[in-house]
């Protein structure tokens, strides 16, 4: 109720009772025995801070909510970022993934060629290459715009770098772009040639290498392992009962 409203209710002569509800819900402090002049009067001071409905139009904006942008549904990726690249990520000891993605200027190169792209995977395990050092290659074709490609390895616990490129008329292979080294995680347990201990007296560690027996016992169930395969729980049975001495002759 704006100002203009609350002067047409005073000027109609409301009985006391209605003068006292109208002043309880403007919030104003009443007195027991007021009365009704008294009640109109304090109606009358107290509305003089209420704008009337012209001016809260301007002084008093309603105030909107705000609006927050929508999340699209899907976003699409481009087919290619325009940058040449080869990454290869070790999946599991035997098989490994490369992605990749080329420059304007090495696809006018495919193209001019007319040679299809082929992949060259090199075992580089403790080898500095150089393009053609490497413990074994393995060469596939790749399918006209692949941009992955899923491949299985020959060892574990070795490391790997790849080559996209094509052989020219005399066999040669063009190398394009070059991967970065990967390892292959082990499919075996590795153990290691010493032990780190704590010494909680002199609260210090310590490495103690790990005794001869143990080592080459464990280097045999190891061996053993890759061979008969057995099953986790008799190879673990085989390390305990080597670690405590039963294995010993």
């Amino acid at each position: 109720m704006d100002r203009r409203e609350m002067e047409a209710f005073l000027d109609s002569e409301p009985s006391i009772q209605d003068l006292r509800r109208y002043a309880k819900m403007l919030g104003l402090r009443l007195k027991r025995r007021m009365k009704k002049r008294e009640i109109v009067k304090l109606i009358r001071n107290g509305v003089k801070d209420i704008p009337s409905s012209s001016e809260s139009s301007v002084t008093r904006p309603i105030k909107e909510e705000p609006v927050y942008p929508s999340k699209p549904d899907s976003y699409p990726l481009p087919d290619s970022y325009g940058r040449d690249k080869l990454i290869l990520m070790p999946i599991n000891p035997k098989w490994m993934h490369l992605c990749w993605d080329f420059s304007e200027e090495t696809l006018g190169k495919i193209r001019q060629s007319g040679k299809d792209l082929v992949l060259r995977v090199h075992d580089v395990t403790s080898i500095i290459f150089n393009g053609s050092t490497s413990n074994r290659t393995k060469v596939m074709n790749i399918a006209y715009g692949a941009r992955d490609w899923y491949l299985d390895v020959e060892a574990s616990d070795a490391d790997y770098i790849a080559e996209l490129g094509y052989f020219d008329d005399d066999y040669v292979f063009v190398p394009l772009i070059r991967s970065n080294v990967a390892r292959t995680p082990a499919d075996y347990p590795k153990f290691a040639e010493a032990e780190t201990w704590l010494d909680l007296k002199k609260r210090r560690r310590e490495a103690r290498p790990v005794s001869e027996t143990f080592m080459s016992d464990a280097i045999r169930a190891s061996s053993s392992a890759r061979m008969g395969n057995p099953s986790s729980e008799e190879y673990l049975n085989y390390l305990a009962k080597s670690a405590s001495g039963g294995g010993r002759r």
